[in-house]
């Protein structure tokens, strides 16, 4: 990676303190409005009880119909799967229209809850897709390694009820906390890292940059050139 494209990447301001009012669209033929509306409140319940303390980002989030002008309102579109064929739900930045978007595919390999409340999450940590934190590497010949924020992915499909004691058991999806992102030192300075009493919301995972067998991470190993 060039140094200019790499310094472009860090000097993207962080995803803190915003509040944008996100909608949410039903373009499938399988899931009820009704149900949709549950889900969604179900997850401005997590966004604002659980993830804003630890982010620092919140937002609006409505069911709309399908056919609502929602001007600058950020948009999830809820749609059908395509029979036999794989779908990964994702959200990514609209250029044109200036905002992000997620699109979430109704399929039965996971609750249709989880797969919202993931898109969503990371579209409020890292909206622009270009927030990024730096970590040490010491494979020969690499600087450093450049990992994407991206709060779910690590813990895939790890869920828990969003509010059982009322009796809401809703599943949405679990997120790792900022720390997670701490740099990966060599061993015998692992004691330099602050421990957090937890690496994800719900304790999915026990250390930094690591998954549950099943969640990802991005990365892009900067190198040495002359």
């Amino acid at each position: 990676m060039k140094l200019g494209v790499l310094l472009a990447v860090l000097s993207l301001h962080p995803a803190c303190a915003i509040s944008p009012g996100i909608a949410v669209r039903n373009r499938t033929t399988s899931i009820s409005d009704d149900q949709l509306r549950t889900i969604v409140g179900a997850v401005q319940v997590q966004v604002d009880r659980d993830f804003y303390p630890i982010w620092l980002t919140r937002a609006d989030i409505r069911f709309v119909d399908s056919d609502s002008d929602v001007g600058t309102m950020w948009q999830v579109s809820v749609v059908d799967a395509v029979p036999g064929g794989f779908q990964e739900s994702e959200h990514s930045f609209d250029i044109a229209a200036g905002k992000p978007f997620a699109t979430v595919y109704a399929t039965t390999n996971h609750p249709l809850s989880t797969a919202i409340s993931h898109e969503i999450l990371e579209m409020l940590a890292n909206p622009w897709l270009g927030r990024a934190s730096v970590v040490a590497d010491s494979s020969p010949g690499v600087l450093f390694d450049v990992v994407y924020v991206e709060v779910c992915d690590p813990v895939a499909w790890y869920t828990y009820p969003v509010d059982p004691e009322h009796g809401d058991f809703t599943q949405v999806s679990d997120f790792v906390m900022p720390a997670w992102f701490a740099p990966a030192l060599p061993e015998n300075q692992q004691d330099q890292i602050p421990v957090p009493k937890k690496w994800t919301f719900a304790g999915a995972l026990f250390g930094p940059m690591s998954t549950n067998g099943q969640g990802t991470f991005s990365k892009v190993a900067v190198t040495a050139t002359r």
